[in-house]
């Protein structure tokens, strides 16, 4: 757990299915941020989990 403040916050990540978007949702997650996922292309969501597990 960090103390870098986003910890239990809320985020939208838009273009969150590849490339940057995706890292930064990975990032938010891993330091307990609320995150949720949004792309154009709502289909690259159902071709494979954007994160492990």
């Amino acid at each position: 757990m960090t103390s870098d403040g986003v910890n239990g916050r809320v985020a939208l990540v838009t273009g969150g299915s590849r490339g940057l978007g995706l890292l930064i949702a990975r990032e938010l997650l891993g330091r307990g941020c609320l995150t949720t996922l949004n792309d154009r292309a709502a289909a690259r969501f159902n071709q494979r989990p954007p994160f492990p597990g």
